[in-house]
């Protein structure tokens, strides 16, 4: 198991088999092979440096000491249809901030779907429904401890705890998940020990054909997933991570020309994990501390914009946006040129540029 950074963005990987679950974890953590778990439940857990263009522009002004770069931490399980209840056993799928759900929509002979045909709002449906009767179960379980501890010792927090897990239950009766229930940032704190699956942001990574990752800006539109989107407060991103997996193994120089071949202008790694910064309300800060006496160390880390109320992130990477206007001033500078950067922020003071994750 690898350990964890204190502040990094943790992310768990859902999926029918043969969606492309375990290349995409692959292509995320750079893993040349998928390690086998046996007896137990396990995941396999890799990390990811973010690629943060503006902290090499910093790395590059400064020459500091040390470049620490803000990293991602994803999870996978081969899990059978049916088994998402066993994931709430897993530390890595509790621990998460997201859900990232890959979805096949793609078509190879010699990889069957076990559905036979390729759907990807039918499969889609069928992991969410999952999600939802993994969490009906727990809820289920803890109502029936709470109507025993409310008699022996009946308590307004225990009582308001009742009242929201009715709520949860009925939602999750009507065949929705928690994350569109729409609870208060209190209400939302008080649940966040119970780690519910469906209540966790969830991101659709789309498996696209390889001729289809040039459109893979209107991936949930030509897989007729957009619907579903809307109704379960999802974020979607398209990739094909077979092909981006082999162009990722390149060097950087033919990794380009071939990303451009594709019509692609960033890679899939960097692709999914804007697309996790917009669903959870990062952004991706830089951060360079520079002396006379020692050139310091240069910093990627992911800051918070806005609070959520659906459910919040159970790590400690949230943290509020910076109040100082360095990060403003700096922001504007590194959009025109890494020299107007040390012009706002002098070589001698904290410089920090900001990109947003849209």
């Amino acid at each position: 198991m690898v350990a964890s950074e204190p502040g990094m963005l943790r992310a768990g990987l859902v999926g029918l088999p043969s969606s492309g679950k375990t290349t995409l974890f692959q292509l995320l953590t750079s893993a040349r092979e998928a390690a086998r778990t046996h007896g137990k439940a396990e995941a396999n857990v890799g990390m990811s440096r973010v690629p943060d263009a503006r902290l090499d522009q910093l790395t590059a002004m400064f020459q500091p000491k040390k470049r620490t770069a803000a990293t991602v931490e994803f999870a996978d399980m081969a899990a059978a249809r049916g088994e998402a209840v066993s994931l709430l056993d897993v530390v890595a799928y509790r621990n998460a901030d997201a859900l990232l759900h890959v979805v096949r929509a793609f078509g190879d002979p010699m990889v069957p779907h076990p559905k036979e045909t390729i759907d990807p709002v039918r499969d889609a449906r069928m992991i969410e429904d999952e999600l939802i009767l993994a969490d009906l179960g727990a809820v289920e379980r803890r109502l029936e401890r709470l109507e025993k501890d409310l008699k022996k010792n009946p308590s307004a927090d225990l009582k308001r705890e009742q009242e929201l897990l009715l709520q949860g239950r009925a939602q999750l009766d009507a065949g929705r998940a928690l994350r569109t229930l729409g609870l208060s940032i209190d209400d939302t704190r008080r649940l966040r020990g119970f780690q519910f699956l469906s209540a966790k942001p969830l991101l659709v990574v789309i498996n696209l054909d390889e001729n289809d990752v040039a459109a893979a800006d209107r991936a949930a539109e030509k897989t007729g997933l957009a619907d579903f989107l809307k109704e379960t407060h999802a974020h979607a991103v398209g990739v094909c991570a077979k092909i981006e997996l082999e162009i990722a193994q390149l060097d950087a120089a033919d990794a380009a020309a071939f990303l451009a071949d594709l019509g692609l202008k960033e890679s899939g790694l960097d692709r999914v994990i804007r697309a996790a910064y917009d669903l959870l309300g990062y952004i991706r800060s830089s951060r360079s501390a520079r002396t006379n006496a020692a050139p310091g160390r240069s910093r990627g880390r992911h800051r918070r914009l806005k609070p959520q109320a659906r459910f919040i992130p159970t790590s400690s990477a949230a943290s509020s946006a910076p109040k100082s206007c360095r990060a403003t001033r700096c922001s504007a500078a590194a959009r025109s040129s890494p020299a107007a950067i040390t012009a706002s922020c002098g070589s001698r003071a904290k410089s920090t540029s900001s990109l947003t994750a849209t």
